[in-house]
C-alpha cells in the first residue's frame, strides 16, 4: 500500500506510471563573433536522432577492477517514440545474475570441469569489469543495422520501470570525437507479489537516474554510463532493434459451429486489414494465427454449456474451452506474449464477445491472467441496444465481417490490458470504444455503421500500448485494470445521504474465519428522480468494497468475477425506490476480510458516471470479529482462513466446478460435518447445497 492515498485504497485503483511528451532539449553555444573561426575549428553541433522504434538495453553495474564470478546485469528494452518537435521514451528493466566463463579465472582446471556447466555466455560482457574482449574488424562504411528480435524476458526477472522525463539530443562537441546525448527517467521498483506475478508499483518515483551515452563506430548503437545525481552506477549500452516498440502472438481458433473473424479490405480500397494491422497502429509486432480446424466442446462442459446460448460469465467455462485448445501452453508466458481468440457460436444478446482471464491470482483455473478472449460468431447488433445499427441491426457479426473484426480485436484489447474510451478519452471510433458507442457515434458524424468502422486504436490507447511497463500489457502478468473509474477523490461529486443513501446490511459480530453475506442497498431519499446505475454490485465495476482492519491497514475486496466488458449503463431512479446488490464477504485476491479479531470497517463506494460527471455515493459500517475462544472456534478459523477455500467460496459450486478446488472443498466439508454448530456452516451449507443441520455431530470443547 506504499504511497496510496485512502480512496485509491477504498476503491482498488493501484498506481501504473507510464511515459508521456517530453521536450527535446538543446544546449546553445553559438559562438561569439570574435572568436567564430577558432570555435567552429574546434567545437560541432551534434545532433542526435535516435531511430522510432525499441532499442535494447543492457547496464552493468559497477562492480570494481576486477571480474566476480557472479554478478548482476540488468537487460530490458527502451521505445522511441516522435511525436513532431516531442518524443515520448519509456523503457523496462529485467535483472539477471551473471556467471562468467572460467576462462577468466586462474581456477584449478578440477573446478573448471565441475563448474564448466554454469558458463552462460551470452550473460558474457567486457564493459566495466577489468577486461575487455576483442572488437569486431570495422570493414568499409558503417550500414545500418537489420532489424533484429525484440527481446522477451522471464516475468519474474523484472526489475523496474522507466518514465523518461527529459531528453538531451543536441549538444555542442569537439570535432574529430564522438557525440553524446543524455536521457533523464523516473525508476519506478516494481514489488513482486508472494505468488503469481500480479505486482505493484509506487505511485511516485523511486529515483531519478540519468543516462549519458556518446556513438559507437557501430550505427545506432550507443554505450555510455548511468547515474544517480552526480554517483556513477555503472555502464549501458543501447542498440537499436526494430522499428516496432513491441512484438506479440494471436493464435485464433474455434469452436464446432463458430466461424473465426477474418481481414477485410481497408478502407482506403488497397489491401487488407486484419489484427496485424490493427495493432500496428499501435507500433506493435503482432503475428496471428488462424486455425479453421473446428474444436470440440471440451467433455467437462457436456451437457453443462450450450454452445448455442450466451456463455457469460461463466469464465470457468471459458477458460476449460481455452484449455483444450492444441498447443495451449501457459508456460511459454516468459518467452513469449501469446494470447488466444476462441471464436463461439453463442446467439444474438450475448454481448459480442468477452476477455474472461481478468483476476490472475484470483478465481481464474490457473490463477494466470489475461491469457484469452472469446468472440460470440453468432451474436450481432440487436435493435434492443437503442441505436442505428444500419444494414446490421438485428443481423450476427459473421455476416458483416468489418464489425466482427473489430468486435474481436477489441476483446484481444482486453487480453493486451486496455479499458474503455468511455472511461478514458470518451467515445470514438476506434477499437476500445464498445460497439453501441462506435454505431452512435458514426450516426452522429453522418456515417454508416458497420461500413465507416475505423480499425485502429485510438491516440490514448497508443500511448498505453507502447509505453505502459510490460507487466502491465504482458498476457500472464498484472490483472486486468477493469472499468472502474479512474478520477481523484476531489473530482467525485458525492450525493449526501438525505438525497442518495446507500445502507449496508451486514451482522455485526462474526467468528474468525467465517464467510459472511452483505447486502447494500441505494434509496433514492430525494423528491426527484436522480440518474444511477442499473446495477450496483461488484461485477459491472460500479460498487467498490473495502474493509479496514483493526490496525487501520485497508483491503480492497475485488470480486473475482467481474465483467471485461461493462457499459455501467444508467437510468432514472424514482424518488422513494431503491437498488439492491449482495456479495459473499469472506475472501478477495488481496486476502481475507477479517482474518484478525477486533473491529473492522466495512466499506461500500459507488461510482458511475454521467454527461461527463462522475458521481457517487459511499456508506459503511462497523463490524466485531469475535476472538477465538473454543476449540471449535480455532479449528475452523484454521480451516477456513486457507486460500484454497478463499477460492473455493468466492467461485461457488457449480456444475462442474467442485473438483477446481479439491483442498477448499475438503476444508469446507469438514467444518461442516466436525463443526455443524459455527455460524460459518450459514455460508457453507448453501454453498454446498447442504442441508446440514446444527447438533448433527458433537462439539469438541
Amino acid at each position: 500500500m506504499k504511497n496510496r492515498n485512502e480512496f485509491d485504497q477504498r476503491i482498488g485503483r493501484f498506481p501504473v506510471p507510464t511515459a508521456d511528451l517530453i521536450p527535446r532539449l538543446f544546449e546553445d553555444l553559438q559562438p561569439t563573433a570574435p572568436d567564430l573561426d577558432l570555435k567552429a575549428k574546434l567545437f560541432k553541433r551534434c545532433s542526435i536522432k535516435p531511430l522510432q522504434g525499441c532499442y535494447r538495453l543492457t547496464f552493468y553495474p559497477k562492480s570494481g577492477l576486477r571480474p566476480t564470478l557472479f554478478a548482476t546485469t540488468y537487460k530490458g528494452t527502451m521505445r522511441f517514440e516522435e511525436k513532431g518537435s516531442e518524443i515520448i521514451v519509456s523503457a523496462d528493466l529485467y535483472k539477471f545474475n551473471t556467471i562468467f566463463p572460467l576462462k577468466y579465472y586462474r581456477i584449478p582446471q578440477k573446478y573448471k570441469q565441475r563448474w564448466g556447466n554454469l558458463t552462460i555466455g551470452e550473460e558474457v560482457q567486457s564493459i566495466g569489469f577489468g577486461f575487455r574482449q576483442p572488437e569486431a574488424p570495422t570493414v568499409g562504411p558503417a550500414k545500418r543495422p537489420p532489424v533484429k528480435t525484440i527481446p522477451i524476458y522471464p516475468r519474474n526477472r523484472y526489475y523496474s520501470y522507466l518514465q523518461g522525463v527529459s531528453a538531451q539530443l543536441t549538444s555542442i562537441g569537439f570535432v574529430g570525437r564522438p557525440c553524446n546525448f543524455s536521457l533523464t527517467f523516473d525508476e519506478f521498483f516494481y514489488v513482486h507479489p508472494a505468488s503469481g506475478f500480479d505486482g505493484s508499483f509506487p505511485s511516485v518515483a523511486d529515483r531519478t537516474i540519468r543516462m549519458q551515452f556518446k556513438e559507437t563506430d557501430k550505427v545506432d548503437y550507443f554505450e555510455g554510463k548511468l547515474y544517480s545525481g552526480d554517483t556513477e552506477l555503472g555502464n549501458i549500452r543501447l542498440e537499436w532493434v526494430s522499428p516496432f516498440f513491441r512484438r506479440a502472438e494471436l493464435q485464433v481458433q474455434r469452436l464446432e459451429g463458430a466461424v473465426i473473424p477474418q481481414p477485410v479490405t481497408a478502407s482506403s480500397g488497397t489491401g487488407t486489414e486484419d489484427f496485424s494491422s490493427i495493432f500496428a497502429t499501435a507500433g506493435w509486432h503482432l503475428s496471428v494465427t488462424r486455425d479453421d480446424t473446428a474444436v470440440a466442446l471440451p467433455a467437462s462442459l457436456v451437457g453443462v454449456q450450450d454452445p448455442d446460448t450466451c456463455w457469460n460469465p461463466s469464465f470457468d467455462n471459458m477458460h476449460d474451452l481455452m484449455d483444450s485448445l492444441p498447443g495451449y501452453d501457459p508456460g511459454i508466458l516468459d518467452s513469449r506474449w501469446k494470447a488466444y481468440l476462441v471464436a463461439i457460436p453463442a446467439t444474438l444478446g450475448c454481448s459480442r464477445g468477452w476477455m474472461f482471464d481478468s483476476i490472475g491470482s484470483g478465481g481464474d483455473v490457473n490463477s494466470i491472467g489475461r491469457e484469452g478472449a472469446v468472440t460470440h460468431s453468432n451474436d450481432g447488433y440487436p435493435s434492443g441496444d437503442g441505436v442505428e445499427y444500419g444494414i446490421a441491426e438485428d443481423e450476427l457479426q459473421k455476416d458483416h465481417p468489418r464489425a466482427f473484426l473489430r468486435s474481436a480485436a477489441h476483446e484481444v484489447g482486453h487480453t493486451f490490458n486496455q479499458i474503455h474510451q468511455s472511461l478514458e478519452s470518451g467515445p470514438d471510433n476506434s477499437i476500445m470504444t464498445v460497439t453501441p458507442n462506435v454505431a452512435s457515434v458514426l450516426d452522429g458524424a453522418g456515417e454508416a455503421f458497420p461500413d465507416d468502422i475505423d480499425l485502429a486504436f485510438n491516440a490514448t490507447v497508443q500511448r498505453h500500448l507502447i509505453h505502459l511497463p510490460d507487466p502491465a500489457v504482458r498476457p500472464g502478468a498484472m490483472q486486468f485494470f477493469g472499468n472502474s473509474i479512474s478520477v481523484p477523490e476531489s473530482d467525485v461529486n458525492f450525493f449526501d445521504t438525505g438525497d442518495l443513501e446507500l445502507v449496508i446490511k451486514l451482522k455485526p459480530r462474526v467468528k474468525l474465519g467465517e464467510p459472511v453475506n452483505t447486502s447494500w442497498t441505494l434509496t433514492n431519499r430525494s423528491d426527484a428522480s436522480i440518474p444511477t446505475p442499473d446495477q450496483i454490485d461488484t461485477y459491472g465495476h460500479a460498487a467498490h468494497i473495502s474493509v479496514t482492519n483493526p490496525a487501520g491497514a485497508i483491503r480492497y475486496m475485488k470480486s473475482v468475477v467481474t465483467a471485461a466488458c461493462s457499459s455501467h449503463p444508467v437510468s432514472a431512479q424514482k424518488a422513494g425506490a431503491s437498488r439492491r446488490a449482495e456479495a459473499t464477504l469472506f475472501w478477495s485476491q488481496n486476502g481475507f476480510a477479517f482474518d484478525s479479531p477486533g473491529r473492522h470497517r466495512v466499506e461500500v463506494i459507488l461510482l458511475w458516471e454521467v454527461d461527463g460527471l462522475i458521481l457517487g455515493a459511499r456508506g459503511g459500517i462497523d463490524v466485531w470479529v469475535d476472538y477465538p475462544i473454543t476449540t471449535d472456534d480455532n479449528a475452523v478459523a484454521a480451516l477456513l482462513l486457507n486460500e484454497e477455500v478463499g477460492k473455493f467460496v468466492a467461485m461457488g459450486v457449480g456444475v462442474g466446478r467442485r473438483n477446481r478446488y479439491p483442498i477448499g472443498l475438503q476444508r469446507a466439508a469438514e467444518v461442516l460435518e466436525k463443526h455443524p454448530e459455527h455460524p460459518a456452516c450459514d455460508v457453507l451449507g448453501k454453498l454446498l447445497k447442504g442441508p446440514y443441520k446444527k447438533g448433527k455431530a458433537k462439539r469438541n470443547k
